[in-house]
């Protein structure tokens, strides 16, 4: 029998045809698309979608900016700022771009992305400084959420104006397939959604415009088109890159129902299944993502309730299980929420949102509030509630609708402190908050929006935050502060000889998982675990114990194995604000007239400055105390008390 011996070079030729072959069907499938939307007149398309503004009357809203008259000139100084071409791209402030936006540009490195074919195009090049995020994140268009609101406060239509001439400039800067705002389809369903939330906002007036109602509806019908024909579901570990997908081909699908597309059927049947499919895949037993990152969470929140929401508007049944992971998704946020009602940003952050209805410029993205509200308002939890965050708020009004059942009646929302399947323990009592990070790595021990972070922690005292996660700054503008971001002498736990607890891959979104942490003991006032990281590259494995009391809490790190030649520190990196005093030799941690005491001594101790991101692409100094563990030490405890 004679066995073929294949070379190195048979199987490249065997890859670059298949690659080959795979570029040649998108582009068939693309061209078709292209060729439909050409020859294809929308103007007289019929839009029997049920929405949320459906069942909003003009004196509804006028009386809630009249009964609000912060909120309605805070509303409409917003939206004459959008008209001035101020915009929020990723950056610390909003940047005023010129008169004519170019939609391929990234604003504040001056990059600007050429046109070629999507699937040429790549994202991530560290030999620029540019951040694709930030050009995607313009073309999200969620600023015209702020023009439609201003336009249902004024009716002045200098707003539905300015909706009109930026979706006609974007169209000829981008034709289909061809810029860098093609390339990912989570971005495409984004900005149909919210061109599908504009439509509604400006109905009135496209009706009677019918160039420009034939132009956006068929964009949209081509932003499908291409969601339905480039799905992110590429590999087993789909995330929320995918439930986007869903979502915006189930809104696309709903609004083009009535049409004489049948696709619009494939898609929104699609949705349907998958999105059943994959909230039982990505949301863990216990309500938490499989990303680990409570950013990712809140974006998986927003995109699964808002299937929800415009599903049920149009008759869509969702099953039980469906509804329930919605609750265990809120608990969670309830549950790890801070005194000062702001969550702790574990692993990555990106910023995302999926609309942007109460406050575009200005948002602090630790806040929850906003998908919170909402989801509270589709839970009817009481309105007497404990700690609710339910009022009639901006995002209640536009996105309350009776034709939209309410998922229980009074649930039971008790949150928990322990939340295994996330990776994070809660120790809190009336003064003291300390959230614990222990547990695998996201998408199953791939590592993707995850960092070198276990046995970390966050620290909030008489609801000031003290100790906090770094956060992080960028992804693909600079990979020196991306692995920055991630790296464990940046988190609130040991370091060894500036060894990493996972190892990083070449990819800037994959961790090796060798940390694989264990939990001992967890109850209400202690919490002891260990982790791997360490053992095979260092000899040594670290165990941590942490006790709460009334008036603080004790860290008790162990190194378990032999301390030869290892640098050994514990890092604490110190919310914004927080300022190092001495007082004696030990170190006093001073924050809005509170103080923290320690029994860290500033002889072993060294304070250096570090940036703490409060959001993507948002920088701010702090400090960090390093403290030496010296080589004959195997156990030490630090305190942190008022």
């Amino acid at each position: 029998m004679n066995i073929k011996k294949y070379k190195i070079t048979d199987f490249y030729k065997i890859f670059k045809r298949l690659e080959l072959k795979f570029k040649y069907i998108y582009f068939k499938k693309n061209l078709n698309t292209k060729k439909k939307y050409q020859d294809s007149d929308f103007s007289d398309i019929k839009i029997n979608m049920n929405f949320y503004f459906s069942y909003i009357d003009s004196e509804k809203v006028f009386t809630y900016y009249q009964e609000n008259e912060s909120i309605r000139n805070f509303s409409i100084s917003e939206a004459e700022e959008v008209l001035n071409h101020s915009f929020y791209v990723l950056g610390p402030n909003p940047i005023k771009i010129e008169k004519n936006i170019n939609w391929n540009k990234d604003y504040i490195s001056g990059y600007i992305w050429k046109e070629d074919y999507y699937r040429d195009i790549k994202i991530i090049d560290f030999s620029n400084t540019s951040d694709v995020k930030r050009v995607w994140e313009l073309s999200r268009f969620n600023h015209l959420f702020t023009l439609g609101k201003a336009f249902w406060i004024t009716k002045d239509e200098k707003y539905y104006q300015e909706f009109k001439d930026q979706v006609i400039c974007w169209e000829k800067q981008n034709p289909y397939c061809n810029t860098v705002n093609w390339t990912c389809a989570m971005e495409v369903a984004i900005r149909a959604i919210n061109w599908i939330f504009a439509y509604f906002h400006f109905e009135e007036v496209i009706n009677q415009d019918k160039e420009f109602k034939n132009k956006i509806t068929k964009l949209l019908y081509i932003h499908g088109e291409f969601i339905y024909n480039n799905l992110e579901n590429y590999n087993r570990l789909r995330n929320n890159h995918y439930i986007t997908n869903l979502t915006g081909l189930l809104y696309l699908g709903i609004f083009f129902s009535e049409s004489k597309y049948r696709t619009a059927k494939k898609w929104k049947n699609k949705a349907i299944r998958d999105l059943h499919r994959e909230i039982k895949i990505q949301i863990n037993e216990d309500g938490t993502s499989y990303e680990t990152s409570t950013n990712y969470h809140r974006v998986d929140l927003e995109l699964f309730l808002h299937s929800y929401m415009i599903g049920c508007l149009n008759n869509i049944e969702f099953h039980c299980e469906y509804k329930n992971k919605l609750k265990d998704m809120y608990i969670f946020l309830k549950s790890i929420m801070k005194p000062n009602k702001l969550i702790p940003l574990i692993g990555d952050v990106d910023n995302g949102r999926l609309l942007s209805i109460s406050n575009y410029y200005d948002v602090d993205n630790r806040d929850f509030s906003s998908i919170m509200s909402i989801t509270e308002y589709y839970l009817d939890v009481l309105k007497n509630s404990e700690n609710n965050f339910f009022q009639y708020s901006e995002d209640v009004l536009w996105l309350s609708n009776d034709g939209i059942p309410k998922i229980f009646e009074e649930p039971d929302l008790s949150t928990k402190n322990e939340y295994v399947q996330g990776g994070l323990y809660l120790l809190k009592n009336k003064k003291i908050y300390m959230l614990i990070r222990a547990g695998d790595l996201s998408l199953k021990g791939h590592g993707g929006h995850s960092h070198n972070d276990q046995l970390s922690f966050e620290l909030n005292m008489k609801g000031i935050d003290i100790i906090v996660d770094p956060g992080s700054y960028t992804y693909s503008g600079s990979i020196e502060l991306r692995n920055n971001d991630r790296m464990t002498k940046n988190h609130n736990t040991i370091s060894i000889n500036n060894i990493e607890q996972n190892d990083f891959t070449s990819d800037i979104f994959s961790m090796k998982e060798q940390t694989f942490s264990k939990i001992m003991k967890f109850d209400d006032t202690e919490f002891v675990g260990e982790h791997y990281g360490y053992e095979n590259k260092a000899g040594i494995i670290h165990k941590r114990k942490v006790n709460l009391k009334n008036n603080g809490i004790k860290v008790v790190d162990i190194l378990k194995g032999k301390r030869e030649n290892h640098d050994v520190y514990q890092n604490f990196i110190l919310a914004p604000g927080v300022k190092v005093k001495l007082l004696d030799d030990k170190i006093v941690l001073v924050s809005n007239e509170i103080s923290i005491y320690s029994n860290l001594c500033i002889n072993d101790c060294e304070i250096s400055d570090v940036f703490i991101s409060k959001g993507y692409g948002k920088r701010e100094k702090s400090k960090k105390i390093q403290r030496r563990i010296k080589e004959n030490i195997y156990e030490t405890s630090t305190e942190f008390y008022f």
